[in-house]
């Protein structure tokens, strides 16, 4: 079977790609958004060094196949003409961030099919995994492979893979396990589903959409407690900075290295020896101040455990 790849330069389109071709599967294309900024670019350049089976570019150049960076395809007729040749077989949307046109959906029908990272109907939109983190709604991370409609993540389901909160409390852990769960069900799942083999089925329960985190959802301040406080920097304070008013600023802080003591009479947050000490609703928190060290043991941790991932692969 020959598949027009649609993504981004993410370890989740990346294993899609390489768990399709892996399977004895061909790729017409790959379309990833030309606005992706350099922090992505670098990011899959280094893992297509150290990590290949989780870089796009790097399952671009093994196997010879066009990568193509593209606009909104609903602005460019030549992008819809391309889509709709005849030798390819099947549409596989993984973190595409452009609507598909619906010249392209009528000519495939069930045969355009898109992989979110969130168990439909809830938390459908452009950013479940945030917003899944955020709420804490572990109940609903997996991934959906779902047909494509006119309406965002509407379609109907064609297959779902829970996907578990890793033990390490990790956010780029969980990342891994949903790119694995991606390429997954494009290997095994969808093959079949285009034999007839297994059926879609309508989207039923209560529907969420979410399409960015609340304003100020990683500022730690006295509206949470310890309890959440911990729970925010754990889960992102470890990829990107949260955020401490301190003097009528907002200071950038990271989730590593917390600690935590009794709260007295509420005091104003401020900087000490330890760091930002701030108060929440029933501790005082002292943080490490957000860095580059922070960025770069982040960068360097993710290639260690993805290069390793790919060797027990």
């Amino acid at each position: 079977m020959r598949a027009l790849m649609l993504g981004s330069l993410t370890p989740m389109t990346a294993r899609t790609i390489w768990r399709w071709l892996l399977a004895g599967h061909q790729v017409a294309e790959v379309w990833i958004d030309k606005q992706s900024g350099g922090v992505w670019r670098r990011r899959d350049r280094r893992l297509r060094w150290l990590a290949p089976p989780w870089s796009v570019t790097a399952a671009t150049r093994r196997w010879g196949i066009p990568l193509r960076e593209v606009g909104p395809p609903r602005r460019d007729p030549a992008l819809v003409a391309a889509a709709c040749r005849p030798d390819i077989d099947v549409i596989i949307s993984s973190c595409f961030p452009f609507i598909v046109p619906e010249a392209i959906l009528n000519h495939f029908g069930p045969r355009a099919l898109n992989l979110h990272p969130a168990l439909l109907p809830r938390y459908r939109g452009p950013c479940p995994m945030p917003a899944i983190a955020y709420d804490e709604a572990l109940s609903a991370s997996g991934v959906t492979l779902h047909v494509m409609s006119p309406e965002l993540d509407e379609g109907d389901i064609v297959a779902q893979a829970p996907v578990a909160w890793p033990a390490d409390g990790w956010f780029r852990t969980w990342e891994a396990d949903l790119a694995e769960a991606f390429g997954n069900l494009a290997a095994t799942v969808v093959p079949r589903f285009l034999r007839d083999e297994v059926a879609a089925t309508a989207q039923t329960g209560k529907s969420t959409y979410i399409r960015r985190l609340p304003t100020n959802a990683l500022v730690l301040d006295t509206n949470i407690d310890e309890r959440r406080a911990r729970w925010l920097t754990g889960s992102f304070g470890r990829i990107m900075p949260l955020s401490i008013a301190v003097e009528d600023r907002f200071v950038a802080v990271a989730g590593e290295g917390v600690t935590s003591r009794p709260r007295g009479a509420m005091a104003p947050a401020r900087f000490s020896r330890g760091g930002v000490e701030v108060d929440v609703a029933d501790a005082r928190l002292t943080l490490r101040p957000w860095g580059r060290l922070q960025r770069k043991k982040e960068r360097v941790r993710e290639l260690i455990a993805l290069a390793r991932r790919s060797v027990a692969a």
